[in-house]
């Protein structure tokens, strides 16, 4: 993960700089004095999150964030606002739907500056790596797609599993799969036939298939952090009707998968 901090204080520079570094977090640290040199340095190579001071010479923190929502390349990149200036306010142009950002008023305590951090980047990017990760796990191991569906309920009755992870965050991802569909994807996954295939096939295929987008969801998420993930257990299937975070049609018009991440801050 790249992330660019940008103050005309060198110390300021180098608080926040090792402050992410005792995250825990896996990140590319780089600097800039002020916007001109952080616009040119995030054109070159697009960072994950941009950390900037309000009140700079030349180009501002505010003229950075106008700048990046010009350019296409980075107007998703969200903004976390460090300022002196408790009665900074952003204006209402600067907001995107396709990018955010949250501000805090120096000093900014280390606790502080890492809950904001991961607010952001579950808010901006977390969707789109489960996203991604449920798709190519599905793909690879079951050779069919995973058609993203947003939030809401899946087909019932479902099989379910969970992974408990700690690391720089700590929290649990549970998954879901329709009876059916689980039956289908053990079936692939043992090169089996479907008619051979019993409920504790079904409930491994599903635990496995846990483990491993969990595994690639975090090493997506924050690429380079240390994550130490339990075995995946069966759990019971969710309440019929039960919205989930995250729902996915798989071979089917109606969402058939689910996942639900709870993350500790």
């Amino acid at each position: 993960m790249r992330v660019l901090v940008v103050d005309d204080s060198p110390a300021m520079r180098h608080y926040v700089a090792r402050t992410l570094a005792m995250t825990g977090i896996g990140m590319n640290i780089d600097q800039a004095a002020n916007g001109m040199e952080a616009i040119e340095k995030a054109r070159t190579e697009p960072p994950h999150l941009i950390i900037t001071d309000l009140n700079m010479p030349g180009m501002t923190g505010s003229e950075l964030i106008e700048q990046a929502s010009a350019d296409e390349r980075l107007r998703h990149i969200p903004f976390l606002v460090v300022t002196a200036d408790s009665n900074s306010q952003l204006g209402e142009e600067l907001a995107s739907p396709e990018r955010r950002f949250e501000c805090l008023t120096k000093p900014v305590p280390p606790g502080v500056l890492r809950s904001s951090l991961l607010n952001l980047l579950e808010q901006t990017s977390l969707e789109s790596t489960v996203r991604q990760a449920v798709e190519s796990v599905v793909e690879t191991m079951f050779y069919c797609e995973a058609e993203y569906r947003g939030s809401g309920p899946v087909i019932a009755p479902a099989m379910g599993a969970m992974v408990e992870f700690s690391g720089p965050v700590d929290g649990a991802m549970q998954i879901f799969v329709e009876e059916k569909l689980s039956a289908r994807f053990a079936a692939d996954f043992t090169a089996m036939d479907a008619s051979e295939v019993d409920a504790a096939m079904s409930s491994n295929t599903v635990t496995e298939l846990a483990n491993i987008v969990c595994a690639r969801i975090f090493n997506t998420w924050l690429p380079g952090s240390a994550f130490r993930y339990s075995l995946p257990c069966s759990i019971e299937a969710p309440e019929p009707g039960r919205n989930h975070r995250f729902t996915f049609s798989a071979e089917s018009a109606e969402p058939n998968l689910a996942v639900d991440l709870a993350i500790l801050k």
